[in-house]
């Protein structure tokens, strides 16, 4: 089946085969969380041979890598045997670190992420966790420098949800790339470009019937679960009275439009390691939990809008936009607005080759 190349790679980065066929392909780079793909082939394949798990898939037209994780051979006697592979792209790598030490940490997110990944893989203090080609690459982004956040305290989070949870409060992207010039593991925040309506500096990339490069779409509005006020219990110990502190989303809203939820932020301790944090800090703490647990997507009001775009006209992904980027967009019946571009799906299967942006205007 001609349509994307498709190759497996050795833990050490060594080129295995092509994947010179397969029944369907689907493959999903996202901007704050890792991406995913799902490979299935026929037995007969070479990527039988090679479909280990810790082993690496790349596909041409994507700058992401994914890692295989499962695989699963269905056996049909009249339909042929399948290989299934699927795993997650390299930002799931960060999934592999917890916290190791309680840490308090505040101030710009660049320098907070960066502390957390050198404790992590780069410089940690058990030689055991180290891995000697990640680096973290510093982003010149301004709107990158200028995100602080307050103080918060993490233990034996996983790495990753630390990480996405930042990043979602900010509606900043992170990425882990493979540089094979150097041989290294690339993290590095980034933020996409505005090329919506709203903007006069970056040309316009626009979605919609009207420019004829949106085959199909599907809006979504959902409040179901939208909330705007959190209240956080801090610990509750003999030592200490608990401390509640609520945080909102900017809106400060009264009566029916406010929604309220709660968090138990009793793992948040006063004390540690000979150090304990004064009320100020401590408040601090358990407002910066808060916020990280009221921007969770589940929590948002927004809307989402996925369409399958025609890519053989308009603007082309990786040319005129990128994942992470502001664009402009709306459907035949004028719904719409300006959006990031959260996710891009390419996939490939008997009916041809399909690309799908998804698009959410809560993280703009």
């Amino acid at each position: 089946m001609e349509g994307f190349e498709l190759y497996i790679l050795g833990k050490q980065m060594q080129s295995l085969c092509l994947v010179d066929s397969f029944i369907s392909m689907i493959w999903t780079d996202r901007y704050m969380v890792c991406g995913d793909f799902e490979l299935v082939v026929p037995v007969t394949s070479n990527a039988l041979v090679y479909a280990s798990h810790g082993n690496y898939v790349w596909a041409k037209g994507s700058d992401r890598m994914m890692i295989i994780e499962q695989t699963e051979i269905t056996t049909d006697v009249e339909n042929g045997s399948t290989l299934k592979i699927t795993g997650r792209s390299l930002e799931s790598l960060l999934d592999r670190r917890i916290v190791w030490k309680q840490i308090t940490l505040s101030g710009k997110i660049q320098t907070v992420i960066k502390r957390l990944i050198t404790d992590a893989f780069i410089t940690p203090d058990l030689s055991a966790r180290a891995v000697s080609n990640f680096i973290f690459v510093d982003s010149d982004d301004a709107y990158i420098d200028s995100c602080e956040m307050e103080e918060a305290q993490y233990l034996g989070d996983s790495l990753y949800d630390v990480v996405c949870d930042i990043c979602s409060v900010f509606n900043v992207g992170f990425k882990i790339i493979y540089d094979f010039d150097n041989g290294n593991f690339e993290f590095e925040l980034y933020y996409g470009a505005d090329r919506s309506y709203n903007q006069d500096t970056n040309p316009w990339v626009v979605f919609s019937p009207e420019f004829d490069n949106i085959i199909s779409s599907d809006f979504v509005e959902n409040s179901a679960q939208y909330k705007n006020v959190n209240l956080v219990a801090g610990e509750d110990s003999d030592d200490h009275n608990k401390l509640f502190v609520y945080v909102n989303d900017g809106s400060d809203v009264t009566g029916l439009e406010r929604r309220e939820m709660f968090t138990d932020g009793s793992s948040k301790q006063r004390s540690y390691d000979e150090t304990t944090l004064t009320d100020e800090q401590y408040t601090e703490v358990l407002r910066s939990y808060g916020l990280e647990e009221l921007y969770l997507p589940e929590h948002r009001l927004g809307q989402t809008f996925d369409g399958e775009m025609n890519t053989t006209r308009g603007f082309s992904y990786g040319v005129d936009f990128m994942i992470g980027d502001v664009v402009q967009m709306e459907n035949e019946y004028g719904q719409g607005d300006a959006a990031r571009v959260t996710e891009f799906i390419m996939s490939q299967d008997s009916s041809g080759v399909k690309m799908y942006p998804s698009f959410d205007s809560t993280v703009v």
